[in-house]
């Protein structure tokens, strides 16, 4: 029987001082896959030279050399390890650092206890996983396939789009396709579309849980295509709405694909990708730009509702399931309310869901762990917009078409990860997705 692997914490302990051509931590067990560090505060994943009862060998050229350097190279990561530990259920347990300990080392092929020390490295063992997690988690993130798509849209205002004018700018941009392992026939797939930052970690880590649920992936970058980065401090840098005719075009290309289930297409965008997530529904916007695109279902993650639309409670009949942070100061959830309590007035099958004391992209494993300032991000969190009329969005306070200039507009927002709230979120997307996908 193939062991389980096992995973592995360097601590602060003891190296010694003479110069040595190598230093070789032994450890009796020849079965470990990871090593995990720590130094200072940090935990790190770092390789290891595997060989029968070593976990790891460190070429040293001077005292000062050895594992020190090589962990003052690897510092920052020790929440990423810590979480996906949390993400995928693994149980683990620390054990506390020990100081100016001596411990056995093989150095120079000379075996014995080094009395002369510094801080350097100690090895422990920390946890050996359960028989029936045995399988690397990193072969399970692996998709069975991988497609770049080309997509063509347009850049357009948020007035052309607004009026159906299609003499916008022609951009050809790309999204990434991931199909999930085991899987055969026609899939369903969930469309991702990026915040204001950009493609984030925290869109790859659905994509992948999408994919180990069986369900493709389709993550759609808006911006790289049209040479932008990020529109966080300067949001007029592209139209609020050019996201939705990405997602519809977008649609056409997985629609198109032998391998995707045309019925069996879902949108889920975080923040600006929320908001085209949500209004991509909006059957006026589908009419005039591509009357095919009916998603069947739509997932806006904190996504801005302080712009009231012509037409925004005629709906495609599709589910549409909103997470929200309550404590976001970025874009609040407040303006969302009364549009939701319109929407359910009118017969749509809609759900708001708020989580206390979550921030802004608070799903984000990678966000810090407590709310941090955006600097510089630009929030409209004091605008109330309306489209008045057709086809100009103004400031509802001066009766001006609204710009990003506008008093209301503020800056230095809050983001920040929430795991409970994650947590939560991830296993209700999950839920939903199932009775949508009508998986098993």
């Amino acid at each position: 029987m193939t062991p389980a692997p096992l995973h592995l914490f360097l601590l602060s302990g003891v190296l010694p001082v003479g110069p040595v051509e190598s230093v070789r931590v032994v450890h009796q067990d020849s079965a470990a896959q990871d090593v995990v560090a720590e130094r200072r505060e940090e935990i790190h994943e770092i390789p290891v030279v595997q060989h029968p009862f070593d976990v790891g060998v460190w070429e040293v050229g001077a005292p000062q050399h050895a594992l020190r350097g090589r962990l003052d190279q690897l510092a920052g990561e020790r929440d990423r390890v810590v979480e996906r530990f949390a993400r995928e259920g693994i149980a683990y347990r620390s054990f506390g650092r020990r100081r100016r300990r001596r411990m056995w080392l093989v150095a120079n092929d000379k075996e014995g206890s080094m009395t002369r020390i510094f801080q350097a490295a100690w090895l422990i063992l920390v946890l050996a996983w359960a028989q029936s997690a045995m399988a690397d988690p990193s072969l399970k993130d692996l998709a069975a396939r991988t497609e770049v798509r080309a997509i063509e849209t347009l850049t357009l205002t948020d007035q052309q789009f607004l009026t159906g004018d299609k003499n916008g700018k022609a951009v050809t941009i790309a999204g990434q396709l991931r199909f999930p392992q085991g899987a055969s026939g026609r899939l369903p797939v969930v469309m991702l579309q990026h915040g204001s930052g950009g493609p984030t970690g925290g869109n790859e880590l659905w994509a992948k849980t999408f994919n180990e649920m069986g369900i493709a992936s389709f993550l759609v970058d808006s911006f790289s295509g049209r040479g932008i980065v990020s529109t966080s401090t300067d949001q007029a840098l592209l139209g609020r709405l050019n996201m939705v005719l990405d997602s519809y075009r977008a649609f056409d290309v997985l629609a198109n694909h032998a391998r995707i289930d045309p019925s069996r297409i879902a949108v889920m965008g975080f923040s600006r990708g929320g908001q085209s997530a949500l209004y991509s529904s909006m059957k006026r916007f589908q009419q005039m730009w591509n009357p095919r695109a009916a998603f069947a279902a739509y997932i806006p993650l904190y996504a801005s509702c302080s712009t009231t639309f012509i037409g925004d409670t005629d709906l495609s009949p599709a589910p549409i399931r909103q997470f929200h942070g309550a404590a976001d100061d970025y874009v609040p959830v407040a303006p969302c309310r009364p549009y939701f309590e319109r929407l359910r007035a009118a017969g749509r099958d809609v759900q708001l869901t708020e989580y206390p004391d979550a921030h802004h992209g608070y799903d984000n494993p990678l966000g810090n762990k407590t709310p941090t300032v955006a600097k510089g991000s630009q929030s409209v969190r004091a605008c109330k917009l309306k489209e008045e009329p057709l086809g100009t969005i103004i400031n509802a306070e001066t009766g001006q078409p609204f710009t990003y200039k506008d008093p209301c507009v503020q800056i230095d927002p809050h983001t920040g990860y929430n795991e409970a709230a994650a947590n939560a979120t991830r296993k209700a997307v999950k839920d939903f997705v199932r009775t949508v996908f009508n998986l098993q």
